[in-house]
């Protein structure tokens, strides 16, 4: 009983938290992922938008659905992204659940505190109030969804759990690089916790050959991700120390949720020697050795410190993608983060329950500060003021603020900002940064304008 009531308000306080983003407007990559998305044109053609994006074949299929039943209303992509928000609650608290029985720690007050601070904390807001970021979403549901059946079929051996963990894997991996994680940390909650016979079988037969086809099927992202042209240029090795930085600035975000951002400003990394990047590097292989050090007598904390860095490497890594730093990134190696503090606290919160009232007074801080991150989003010209405040020196700060700008009708303004966007980047068009009505005004008009 107490079990439903706890999992049941963790699902309330995330729905009461976001219920006031639903109608924000469609912002930053929205415009190219759906409002001139091409498959999205005719209505119900679910085959076309599935085959459209086949990098992300199930979020391009959700977007469609979305547009047949309301149109190019924000508000449908919103409430889908709020569903998937809840539904990814509701697998990691029942994941939480069942894991703290497997070690003989059962405390329903910690999976609360995992799942229920997980759903209110702001920087799971970028995410879920961010339409364009619902491959992280979609990702980790079909990830935790797929732990938990593999789980089961390796403690059952049911084969209906285990196609179901093959589906729903394949869902993940199909909408989120961090989902290319997924058989390694099944191999590890296998080997580390469950320690059920028959483990090496399983790496052969099962992880392994997985590993192989993800591993496959990533190579196609890499190479098209290498054949890009980021701004800064970067190769593997500087990107590797820059990106080892922003991993631990994601850390402190999550930590204190201050200064979010849709664009952060990065240190770039341009030596190897760099000591910023060099001590970043080391830090976070410190940090994996201590999972691999524990996992003996602390199996489900050292889970989920490797669930945070394996899913977070795929995005944070080697590979230079065009943004160094999003915060939707960070949403499923949160969930890890979350159930390995929760399993470190499981023991003393059974024994002593009082010991909630410090993760009350947390969650409602992140809860009140989350309702105040999601009504940033409702004016795009003030938002992305304060991201190119916040951002000054990234060229995708000014470029978004210079069209919100021009699509308020402020040309002069936009202009302005459009050309700080083209001395960071110089191939950047302006005309398609601030419109053509802005673009193709005189300054006579301006002039008039000012008038």
């Amino acid at each position: 009983m107490l079990r439903t009531a706890l999992g049941l308000v963790a699902g309330a306080l995330t729905a009461l938290v976001y219920r006031a983003s639903l109608d924000n407007p469609l912002i930053f990559d929205d415009r190219t992922s759906i409002l001139r998305n091409p498959s999205l044109v005719a209505t119900w053609n679910l085959l076309g938008a599935l085959i459209y994006d086949l990098a992300h074949p199930f979020v391009n299929l959700s977007y469609a659905i979305d547009h047949a039943i309301a149109g190019h209303s924000s508000f449908g992509y919103h409430v889908t992204n709020g569903i998937l928000h809840l539904a990814v609650v509701g697998l990691l608290y029942g994941w939480c659940t069942r894991a703290f029985a497997d070690v003989n720690r059962p405390s329903d007050w910690a999976a609360f505190f995992a799942a229920a601070i997980f759903g209110v904390h702001p920087l799971m807001g970028s995410a879920v109030t961010y339409a364009s970021a619902r491959p992280e979403l979609l990702g980790a549901f079909g990830f935790i969804a797929s732990i938990t059946f593999a789980r089961r079929a390796i403690v059952k051996t049911g084969r209906a759990a285990a196609v179901l963990a093959i589906v729903f894997g394949a869902i993940a991996v199909a909408s989120s690089r961090a989902a290319m994680a997924l058989p390694l940390i099944v191999l590890a909650y296998d080997a580390w916790v469950l320690r059920v016979p028959g483990c090496r079988q399983r790496l052969t037969r099962v992880y392994a050959p997985a590993m192989v086809l993800i591993l496959a099927a990533g190579a196609w992202h890499v190479r098209a991700a290498f054949a890009a042209d980021p701004v800064p240029s970067r190769g593997p090795v500087s990107n590797l120390l820059t990106e080892s930085i922003v991993a631990w600035r994601y850390l402190g975000l999550f930590l204190f949720p201050r200064g979010q951002s849709l664009v952060h400003d990065v240190h770039w990394v341009t030596s190897w020697i760099d000591p910023a990047g060099l001590a970043a590097l080391a830090a976070l292989i410190a940090f994996a050795a201590a999972a691999w050090r524990i996992r003996d007598v602390a199996p489900l904390p050292a889970f989920g410190i490797l669930w945070c860095l394996a899913t977070l490497a795929p995005t944070t890594s080697i590979v230079p993608l065009r943004d160094a730093m999003a915060e939707p990134r960070m949403y499923l190696p949160a969930a890890g983060l979350l159930f390995a503090a929760a399993a470190a606290l499981a023991a003393p919160l059974q024994r002593r329950p009082i010991l909630g009232a410090p993760g009350t007074i947390v969650l409602a801080a992140l809860a009140l500060a989350a309702g105040a991150r999601n009504r940033a989003f409702q004016d795009p010209v003030d938002l992305w003021r304060d991201v190119a405040a916040r951002a000054p020196q990234s060229w995708q700060s000014h470029a978004e603020y210079a069209a919100a700008l021009a699509e308020a009708g402020r040309c002069d303004e936009a202009k302005a900002e459009s050309d700080a966007a083209r001395r960071l980047n110089e191939r950047l068009d302006a005309a398609s940064l601030v419109g053509a009505s802005c673009a193709s005004s005189s300054p006579r008009q301006h002039e008039h304008q000012d008038q």
